[in-house]
């Protein structure tokens, strides 16, 4: 007897991914450990998940070291189907 197969495919979750590139993914989380009025712990967690060109879009900081020449070059370069508005 055989256990349960994936329902997903090798498609799916690359579409998956791109969508998450395309859009991005913005986390932000805050964390207090307190006893009482005295905070223990305090943890600030900012996360972005996107492509380089989706973050140069919403003007997201990038890494020391990055050439961002070339992530404006291709930020500003547009599929050729969006100067028609996508149709097509």
């Amino acid at each position: 007897m055989s256990g349960p197969s994936p329902t997903r495919t090798q498609g799916d979750l690359a579409q998956m991914l791109e969508t998450l590139l395309d859009k991005g993914v913005v986390i932000n989380a805050d964390i207090a450990i307190t006893i009482g009025d005295t905070e223990l712990l305090s943890v600030k967690l900012r996360a972005a998940i996107a492509s380089f060109e989706t973050a140069a879009e919403y003007g997201l900081e990038f890494p020391l070291g990055t050439d961002l020449d070339s992530v404006e070059a291709a930020a500003s370069h547009q599929p050729a189907n969006a100067a028609d508005g996508g149709q097509g």
